[in-house]
């Protein structure tokens, strides 16, 4: 099994992911943020439903829309390691912090590797 990567390579040739081209029921769509979102709102208003993931975990890039309240839906998915979830999440880079952090702290842990790893090869004389 592979991580879906939307089909890259048909995009960049101007063609549709394969499971949007072949899906029997119309249910995906691709886009830009935006446009998705506008037409996120337009479907749940005609069939009166609820959107996921246009706010919840910082925003998602996958917007679901559904006539079942997403609350109710996670009331009754299975429950368990691995198992998809409908539980807030944290959004770990809104911290703006954390990501400053990072982004100084990998330099310098490159460094060090470099540096130990030339210290290792010097005293062993290869």
């Amino acid at each position: 099994m592979f991580k879906c990567d939307r089909c890259y390579n048909r995009i960049a040739e101007g063609k549709l992911p394969a499971c949007i081209e072949v899906c029997p029921e119309d249910v995906q769509t691709i886009g830009t943020r935006d446009k998705i979102i506008k037409k996120a709102h337009e479907l749940a208003k005609e069939i009166n439903g609820y959107i996921y993931g246009e706010k919840e975990n910082g925003g998602t890039n996958t917007i679901y829309v559904s006539p079942v309240p997403f609350q109710q839906l996670h009331k009754a998915a299975e429950k368990g390691d691995g198992k998809p979830h409908l539980n807030p999440v944290k959004d770990t880079m809104a911290d703006a912090n954390k990501l400053a952090a990072a982004m100084i702290i990998a330099p310098i842990a490159g460094v060090a590797a470099a540096a130990g790893k030339f210290y290792k090869t010097a005293k062993s004389g290869k």
